[in-house]
């Protein structure tokens, strides 16, 4: 990502983070930070099976959101959280699809680290 003031990221969306994320690295880093804004108790409200656990490559955000995504379909007692889980991991999925196009790589896979 750019370098930017520390105010600056603190007033983007979620959604302008990612955009602004050109690698698996960065969007996966972006993942882990807003993972760290769900509370203890939205945590809670949410079944064991579902609690996003470390997040550590693109594989990991994959299997995250179609689980959150799936369960963004039943009713439940978290729906809101659960929304907002698949709203992001949608998201975030999106936006790796976006970078890892071949106009937007170098030879195969997720780009790594930023160029430069």
């Amino acid at each position: 990502m750019t370098s930017q003031p520390p105010d600056f990221e603190r007033h983007l969306s979620w959604q302008d983070r990612l955009r602004s994320a050109s690698t698996e690295s960065e969007v996966v880093e972006i993942t882990r930070e807003f993972l760290a804004t769900v509370s203890p108790y939205e945590l809670a409200r949410l079944p064991v099976d579902l609690r996003p656990g470390k997040v550590n490559d693109a594989e990991d955000l994959a299997a995250i959101a179609f689980d959150v995504v799936s369960m963004d379909k039943k009713p439940t007692a978290a729906h809101a959280v659960v929304r907002r889980l698949a709203g992001f991991f949608s998201d975030a999925c999106a936006h790796l699809s976006r970078i890892a196009t071949p106009r937007n790589r170098r030879g195969g896979g997720f780009p790594t680290r930023a160029a430069g």
